[in-house]
């Protein structure tokens, strides 16, 4: 073979270009569609849009090489305009060259997943144009597509083409046409599969609703073949009040008079049963009069499903000598009436949600409603606090609908903002004559002007300023000696400033007492008449179990029941095992002889052998059983049949017990009414702590308040009795004191902002009644405070509205007692779902961290540092460092989240709206949005960097470097657009939900089918608003509401429009704008409780063990149950590791688990627009040369792993990857799997732990290498590690000024 000699030439021209990969040629088509149009734009509307052109400016002079585009070259301004379009020629050149090289599919495949044909609703994904989907098959479909694809090629062209220098008329003609015969052949192809796969598919995953009673917000007409008659109501009880309803055997009817039903709701009937001994029913369950008319009839559904002697044998078959009584019977109904009224609220089950994969991720929410053996009923009061409507709930299909505490809260925040901004354009106004205040990227100007002395010397900073303001309310509000005519002084909008405080505070003292939660004495005394029907329950209980014990011929009649039961088992072991042996041995002779091998197959024979032992084993277990039983009843006179009688008793004496200390409780709370505070009297506790005169002044104001009262009455803990101390003794009234302020020291905030909310009775009271102007130099005075008021007060207020007069101490203990009534989990199982439901609360309520003063470093009882400031500081910082793109990020889901929430249709008609003039309209929505839906905190609050950031904990009394820090973090987040994508795409989001809802909205109160698309779609919008909390009556009271129309037909809302006079006026517009809010919510993703496990909030419960009993933990009464003790762990450093986590959690319900659902729309058209600007966001991060060492399976899987359609499970792929690549054992130079970086060891052990242990331990090895003369590596290291250096390519710089590339 003759020796090869290599080739080398100087002229380029005689060298083989490079072949074009093809994923490569995929961006090279996207470069080609997109890199001139942003080159242009750019040039025409903001580099050189405001420069003027220079009048000597030669720039024929220039052009040497770019002969043949004079024309585009001639519109250059000066010289540097000139070099831009000269490398915009260059940039079309060599994309031109490489396309020249590529081939027709990676084009085929650029054109599917461009973004831009999905905007302009490229037919072939336009599922829901009419004309299309009408066609009745699939040349028709082909037609129509391809007649609809005209129009928006000639868009699409238009769009680039002007900004393309090479583009010909030829070639923008041919484009137009290969785009519309490409989309009536693949047209054909989709509708031949949608009519031959999808469809079916889709009709068999929608469930059948016909088994909820009230489908659809219609009243039954029959139940199980029996007649349900809506009528007035004759019947009478023996003490002549009327029967609702009732199920007549004589005419085969339930009569169901719901209009006299609902009036007895305000009446609270549930909670005052008419026969003694029936249990009262949680308050939680009923939250309207249709709610309450609706559990009536599902009542009666169990009359007639489970008549009296069928529960009867059931119930004597397991307690024989027990006798079952009417009482029995109807309490029996109740809980099968509230287990099927409540059904319906479990995670709909798909492909996604039932398997491994999903359910391996747990939170509390999956482990409540993804767990068939909870009870129906603690999985709606979940969903009825906290669920955040991510996932299709089991009766959503069905109109089954609750709007969550949770989601309720949403509009609350922006009563504390409007507030906050009121107070500040007061504070604007006095500096400077204007209230508008102005700022620059979050930086406040108007403050750096103070500083600067610009508003003159004796201009305060808002801090200040505000205390002041603050004190002036507080004095004129609760010191009677205030002088009123400093208050008729003030400017206009001070006033009007001060009245909005007043009216903030009043607003939610109103709702709180109306919700139960600021209770007063006829509150309190309908509780404690509730209480005592529970105990008056119990007490029956144990009388019927002393009843039933087993003496003289009963006992002796048992016996020989067991015995015979025992007998009856045994005989029928011995039969299966003779049965056994007997078919062993011809099953083996026979069936399993193989004539082939002519030899018996053993391994079924085991199998066989097997079954049978699995018939035999619960023969044995009864055997046992009744065995242990027979030898209990024989050795105990006082036994019960089934267990013993303390074992029954007992835990209902445990529950009179502590139902009568919670009754001697709110007895002495009558008259003790709480006081009208004219600000929340949060404690500065950093003044307190490190001041000691400060201390010592605020105990002599409040030994002083107990002198001047007498007395001091508290409830001690220890002995669950109220404890009466004279107070007139200077030393006892000191003591008291001493105690009080020891008190505001160790607990948390809102055990002293909220009253009557504490896990103790002690902290149900008010700590102080003192009146504010005499603790106002003691307490804080910030806007922050308002903030966290408004939102912890908005839940709270929310909490009492759906669980009446239930606290969440009552309905923890009724899960409790439903879970163990059901059999179904056992008492692990039933501690960890308690526990669960408590974690919610906490997190939701706002109380989960409290410990907040815990130190990094412990020495007995001293500790240094504060570990949540430390660890949130250091999360922050880490998120500055490594999210400097997280605007482009976003990109993805801003645009394209609306795609697949709305529809290419719908955007596109909302495009067409702007273009026509309606903008304007459109963002008053969105304002509206942003003012009554809570996302105008998005600004002001850190709401945007939690969509990436775990950070559930904000300093409410910050020092300077957590001040410091937020204030860069607000810089940082406007800076790199996040804040400013993530807004705009909610407002897109919402111009485009509202046109559509609308007209759906008319359809449902019309009773009409919903068309779209020439589809039928009427059950997945219906599963889709249910979901968000809208059932059929209020969507069509919704319909009612007035909505404008644009000139092209699109309805837009004008909230103010709507009628306020009503509490359910207002209560139709919060159930409006959360509908709105929440929405905007799921389609820009933002994670909340729901999607994320418990410790990332910094605590968890769980069992107690021996180790942790050591180390001194105590069981945490409210989370264990009777049986099991849970203990509560506590730590910033829990929520290190998943500090990036937010989003791919939150995207993993919000977008992977809607694709596994059949009923939701647009799902083709949200996977494609959502990869798609997952690849142009990309091409915008990386730079070119990163795409060169990189192959078309590896930008493939990046490309995947930042769109969000995969949720969490890419990035724990890549956890793993990165792993096996640390350890060896896996080597991906020969795979097309492919790991980010290459990691090490140390690497990887510290990418587990978080992105802030991560960036700490670079730090240090670049503060190690610079002390060991490694200069340039340490620096190189340090750079690429500090905050704010990624904004705007500094970190490509920072690449170049060290001559390396970071893969």
């Amino acid at each position: 073979m003759p020796l090869q000699i290599p080739f080398y030439s100087r002229n380029k021209s005689n060298v083989q270009p490079p072949d074009v990969g093809f994923w490569e040629d995929v961006g090279n088509n996207y470069a080609r569609q997109y890199k001139g149009m942003y080159r242009g734009y750019n040039a025409l509307f903001e580099e050189f849009a405001t420069q003027e052109a220079e009048e000597d400016f030669e720039w024929w002079n220039n052009i040497e090489g770019y002969e043949d585009q004079i024309e585009y070259l001639s519109q250059a301004k000066n010289i540097s305009h000139l070099e831009y379009l000269k490398e915009n020629l260059n940039i079309q050149r060599e994309i031109r060259a490489k396309l020249e090289r590529g081939s027709i599919a990676p084009a085929i495949v650029a054109g599917i997943f461009d973004p831009l044909n999905v905007a302009l609703a490229f037919p072939i994904f336009n599922t829901g144009l009419k004309a299309t989907w009408a066609a009745k098959n699939a040349l028709g479909f082909a037609t129509e597509s391809a007649k609809i694809a005209l129009p928006f090629a000639v868009t699409r062209e238009a769009i680039r083409a002007p900004f393309d220098p090479y583009a010909t008329p030829t070639e923008v003609g041919l484009n137009i046409a290969s785009e519309t015969i490409f989309a009536g052949v693949f047209g054909y192809g989709v509708r031949k599969a949608a009519n031959g796969i999808m469809r079916p598919k889709i009709a068999q995953a929608i469930k059948n609703y016909d088994d909820y009673l009230f489908a659809r917000g219609k009243d039954p007409t029959n139940i199980n073949g029996v007649p349900v008659k809506n009528k007035t109501s004759t019947k009478k009880r023996t003490d002549g009040s009327k029967v609702g309803a009732y199920f007549s055997k004589k005419n085969n009817e339930i009569v169901w008079d719901k209009k006299y039903i609902k009036s007895q709701f305000d009446k609270k009937a549930w909670l005052n049963p008419k026969v003694v001994g029936v249990k009262p029913l949680p308050d939680y369950l009923f939250e309207t009069p249709d709610d309450w008319a609706r559990f009536v009839l599902h009542h009666e559904k169990m009359h007639v499903e489970m008549p009296f002697l069928k529960l009867k044998e059931r119930f004597e078959s397991v307690n024989p000598n027990t006798k079952y009584t009417r009482i029995n019977y109807e309490n029996d109904i109740n809980d099968l009436a509230i287990e099927d009224y409540s059904k319906g609220f479990g995670i709909k089950e798909t492909a996604g949600t039932k398997s491994f994969l999903f359910n391996i991720i747990t939170t509390a929410g999956k482990r409540i409603l993804n767990n068939k053996n909870v009870p129906n009923e603690v999985k709606r009061t979940y969903v009825s606090l906290f669920y955040n409507a991510s996932l299709n709930l089991e009766g959503n299909i069905a109109g089954t609908a609750i709007q969550s505490a949770h989601a309720r809260t949403i509009p609350y925040a922006s009563k504390g903002n409007e507030l906050n901004k009121t107070i500040k354009r007061a504070y604007v106004n006095q500096l400077k004559g204007s209230p508008s205040p102005t700022q620059f990227l979050g930086v406040d100007i108007d403050a750096v002007n103070v500083k600067l002395g610009n508003y003159g010397a004796n201009a305060k900073d808002y801090d200040t300023w505000y205390k002041n303001f603050i004190n002036f309310h507080v004095d004129m509000i609760t010191d009677p000696s205030f002088d009123m005519a400093l208050y008729h002084a003030l400017p206009d909008l001070d006033k009007k400033a001060l009245a909005a405080i007043k009216t903030f505070f009043n607003d939610f003292e109103t709702a709180l007492r109306a919700s139960g939660k600021l209770g007063d004495d006829a509150g309190k005394r309908a509780k404690i008449s509730e209480l005592q029907k529970n105990v008056d329950f119990h007490k029956l209980e144990i009388e019927k179990l002393n009843k039933s014990k087993l003496d003289g011929s009963t006992r002796k009649n048992y016996i020989t029941q067991l015995q015979n039961n025992l007998d009856k088992e045994k005989k029928q072991l011995n039969d299966l095992i003779a049965y056994k042996d007997k078919n062993h041995r011809k099953m083996v002779n026979r069936e399993f002889y193989n004539t082939k091998t002519e030899k018996r197959d053993f391994g079924k024979v085991r199998y066989t052998m097997l079954m049978f032992n699995q018939d035999a084993a619960p023969i044995q277990r009864k055997i046992t059983t009744l065995n242990i039983e027979l030898q209990k009843v024989k050795g105990n006179k006082n036994y019960l049949g089934g267990e013993e009688f303390s074992a029954k008793s007992v835990p209902h004496q445990k529950q009179i017990d502590k139902l009568e200390t919670e009754i001697e409780f709110l007895k002495g709370d009558l008259d003790n009414p709480i006081r009208t505070y004219a600000f929340p009297h949060y404690f500065n506790k950093e003044l307190l702590l490190n001041d000691v005169s400060a201390r010592e002044n605020l105990t002599q104001v409040i030994a002083n308040a107990y002198r001047k009262k007498g007395s001091k009455t508290y409830w001690d803990d220890n002995t669950q009795k109220y404890i009466s101390k004279d107070a007139t003794d200077d030393k006892i009234s000191r003591e008291l004191a001493e105690e009080s302020v020891l008190h505001i020291l160790e607990n948390s905030e809102l055990d002293i902002l909220v009253p009557r909310s504490g896990k103790s009775k002690h902290l149900m009271q008010r700590v102080l009644d003192i009146p504010t102007h005499e603790l106002k130099e003691f307490l804080i005075f910030d806007e922050r405070v308002i903030q966290s008021y408004a939102n912890k007060m908005g839940f709270h207020v929310e909490f009492g509205k759906k669980m009446g007069s239930m606290t969440i101490d009552d309905v923890l203990d009724r899960h409790e007692y439903v879970m163990r009534s059901q059999g179904k989990l056992n008492e692990n199982e039933i501690a960890r779902i308690r526990a669960d439901m408590l974690s919610e609360y906490e997190r939701e309520a706002g109380i989960h961290i409290q410990n907040p003063n815990k130190g990094i470093i412990r020495f007995g009882k001293f500790q240094f540092g504060n570990q949540q400031k430390v660890v949130r500081n250091l999360k922050s910082i880490a998120g500055m460092t490594y999210l400097p793109l997280a605007g482009l990020s976003a990109l993805i889901d801003a645009i394209g989240m609306p795609l697949f929430k709305h529809g290419p249709r719908n955007v596109f008609n909302g495009a067409m709206d702007a273009i026509n003039g309606d903008f304007p309209a459109m963002l008053k929505m969105g304002d509206q949005l942003r003012d009554y839906g809570g996302e105008a905190l998005e600004g002001q609050l850190p709401i945007v960097q939690n969509r990436y950031l775990s950070d559930s904990v904000r300093d409410i009394q910050p020092k300077f470097t957590e001040r410091f820090i937020q204030g860069a973090e607000k810089v940082f987040y406007r800076a790199n657009a996040m804040s400013g994508v993530t807004v705009a795409g909610k407002r897109l989001s919402d111009a485009l939900l509202v046109p559509t809802f609308y007209k759906r909205i008319q359809s449902i109160k019309n009773n009409e089918s919903i068309i779209e698309g020439g589809k039928d779609v009427t059950d997945s919008v219906i599963e889709d608003l249910s979901k968000y909390g809208l059932d059929i009556p209020t969507i069509k009271r919704l319909a009612d509401m007035p909505f404008s129309m644009s000139e092209r037909g699109s309805a837009r809302v004008d909230i103010t429009e709507w009628s306020m006079k009503t509490q359910a006026d207002r209560d139709l517009i919060q159930t409006f704008m959360t509908y709105r809010a929440q929405h905007a919510r799921n389609t820009i993703v933002h994670a909340t409780a729901f999607d994320k496990p418990v410790m990332m909030d910094g605590f968890m419960y769980v069992r107690m063990n021996p180790m942790l009993k050591a180390m001194g933990y105590t069981p945490d009464k409210r989370a264990s149950t009777t049986n099991v003790q849970m203990v509560r762990l506590e730590s910033a450093y829990f929520g290190i590791p998943f500090q990036f986590m937010s989003f791919p959690l939150a995207a993993t319900n919000k977008i992977a688990m809607q694709f596994f659902d059949p009923n939701v729309q647009h799902r083709i058209t949200g996977m494609l627009s959502l990869l798609g600007m997952s690849y142009v966001v990309l091409k915008l991060k990386k730079p070119d040369w990163w795409f060169e060492n990189k192959d078309y399976s590896e930008i493939l899987m990046r490309t995947v792993d930042q769109s969000g359609v995969t949720g969490i499970y890419m990035d724990l792929a890549y956890h793993a990857l990165h792993s096996a690549l640390a350890h060896g054992l896996y080597n991906d130079n020969n795979s097309w799997i492919k790991g980010k970086f290459q990691p090490s060891v140390y690497d990887d052990l510290f990418d587990k732990f978080g992105a802030a242990p991560s960036m700490v331990r670079e730090w240090l090895l670049s503060a190690y290498d610079l002390t060991v003369g490694n200069g340039e590596e340490g620096l190189k290291r340090g750079l690429r590690n500090l905050p704010l250096i990624g904004l705007y390519g500094m970190n490509r710089d920072i690449e170049h000024m060290f001559h390396t590339r970071n893969y």
